[in-house]
C-alpha cells in the first residue's frame, strides 16, 4: 500500500515537472517567434537629415525675408516724418511770406531811412534760410510749370518762354515749392507787318 502511494506522488511529481517544463518551453518558443526590435537603420537617419536641413533653410529663408521688410518699413517710417516735418515747416513760412512781401515793398517804396527795416528785413531772411528757404530764380530763366507761374507774355527780342519779369517772388523750402513766382513771359519776337514783309521779299 505504502508502494503504491509513493507511486501516486512521484507519479504526480514527475506531471508537474512535466508541465512546467512544457509552459517553460512554450514561454521559450513564444519569444523566439516574437519578432526582435527594430532599431532604425543608418540609412533612415540620412535619408531624415536632409528633411531637416530644409526646415533650417526654410525658417532662414523666412527670417530674412522678415528682416529686409521691418528694414524697408524703417526707411518708409523714416521718410514719411521726414516728409510730416517738411510739410509743418513749409505751412508756417507759407503764412510768413506776405510779411516777407510787405518788408521787400517797404524797402523799395520808403524813401526815408530804412536801416532799421534793412536790419529786421535781414535777420527774417536769415532765420527762414537757416530752414531751406531760397528764392526762385526767375528773370532770363526758361519758364518752368514746376517754379514759375506765367500770368502775362509779350513780344520781344528774347526767345519764346524766357521770363522777362518777375511779378511776385516765389520760394521753394529745399526741393518743395512753397510758392510758385508769378511771372511775365517773351512771347518771342513781334511779327514783321505785311506791308514790310513784302517789301523785303520784293526786294530779293
Amino acid at each position: 500500500m505504502s508502494a503504491e502511494k509513493h507511486t501516486e506522488k512521484d507519479k504526480q511529481e514527475i506531471e508537474g515537472a512535466i508541465k512546467a517544463a512544457d509552459e517553460q518551453a512554450s514561454d521559450t518558443k513564444a519569444a523566439e517567434q516574437k519578432p526582435p526590435e527594430q532599431k532604425p537603420s543608418p540609412k533612415r537617419e540620412v535619408q531624415e537629415k536632409p528633411g531637416k536641413d530644409d526646415k533650417l533653410n526654410e525658417l532662414t529663408s523666412l527670417l530674412q525675408h522678415l528682416q529686409a521688410d521691418f528694414e524697408n518699413y524703417k526707411k518708409r517710417a523714416e521718410k514719411e516724418q521726414q516728409n510730416n516735418v517738411m510739410l509743418g515747416k513749409a505751412l508756417i513760412i507759407r503764412r510768413i511770406l506776405p510779411v516777407l512781401d510787405t518788408f521787400d515793398h517797404a524797402l523799395k517804396e520808403h524813401k526815408g531811412d530804412t536801416e532799421g527795416l534793412k536790419r529786421i528785413h535781414s535777420q527774417l531772411i536769415s532765420a527762414l534760410e537757416a530752414e531751406g528757404l531760397r528764392p526762385i530764380k526767375a528773370i532770363g530763366e526758361k519758364l518752368d510749370p514746376y517754379r514759375h507761374e506765367c500770368l502775362q507774355e509779350e513780344c520781344s527780342e528774347h526767345g519764346k518762354g524766357i521770363v522777362l519779369e518777375e511779378i511776385q517772388k516765389g520760394y521753394m523750402l529745399n526741393d518743395f515749392v512753397v510758392r510758385h513766382s508769378l511771372v511775365k513771359v517773351s512771347s518771342g519776337k513781334k511779327p514783321e507787318p505785311k506791308a514790310a514783309k513784302a517789301e523785303k521779299e520784293g526786294e530779293k
